[in-house]
């Protein structure tokens, strides 16, 4: 298959272990991907556009005040095809580098942000670029990714998919930092198994679940 053959030029032989069943029918992924785009950008534009008159500035001035340095931070995370991107999110962190726990460096608001997943916010300028989508695998740091596929050699394969705000991993419990090897495991797991089945209802229900997840803990 075409689609087959285009991920045998980003992939080596190695790192494909069992390419998931997506080149069945071509036409229908074609149309998916269209759907999940579209989706993706209508999402995207209309929560940009009432976060920045909303929630964005509110953030951005507790940062300020918080500790100094810029509101955004920026990192390089893996995409889809294993390319890099520039992936936002709102600074939880102190600039100082020399402090040996990282989890010293969380500023207040940061650890806020963190609790109700609020930093990850900004992520929706990458899925309006077209970088990431709302619903996919949760990109990781580049180091991690390294340390990852030489972990588990499925890990590769969820680049065939572009990366996630949200995921079927993340609604089943598997969110926040990989702290074991089962953890790994399991979030691997979820996430081939979400680019195996992905549909449009899916994504929906994927939307949905992270909702109720953590609409309570806002309310709070």
């Amino acid at each position: 298959m075409q689609l087959v053959r285009a991920y045998n030029k980003v992939f080596t032989s190695q790192e494909i272990i069992s390419i998931p069943n997506i080149s069945a029918k071509p036409s229908q992924y074609i149309l998916q991907r269209k759907r999940k785009r579209t989706f993706d950008f209508f999402l995207s534009s209309i929560l940009l556009v009432f976060l920045t008159f909303t929630l964005f500035p509110t953030i951005g001035i507790l940062i300020k005040f918080d500790s100094q340095g810029p509101v955004f931070f920026r990192q390089k995370r893996k995409g889809r095809n294993n390319r890099s991107f520039v992936c936002f999110k709102f600074r939880t962190m102190v600039l100082e580098e020399n402090l040996e726990d990282n989890n010293a460096r969380i500023t207040k608001i940061g650890r806020v942000l963190r609790k109700y997943h609020l930093d990850e916010l900004p992520q929706l300028l990458n899925v309006l670029k077209g970088e990431m989508s709302i619903v996919g695998p949760r990109p990781h740091m580049v180091s991690e990714s390294k340390t990852f596929s030489n972990q588990n050699p499925h890990y590769i394969q969820r680049y065939l998919a572009k990366p996630g705000i949200t995921g079927l991993a993340q609604v089943s419990g598997f969110f926040g930092y990989v702290d074991s090897l089962e953890h790994l495991m399991r979030r691997i797991n979820y996430d081939l198994e979400y680019i195996e089945t992905a549909t449009f209802g899916l994504d929906l229900k994927i939307v949905y679940k992270t909702i109720v997840m953590h609409l309570p803990k806002l309310s709070r």
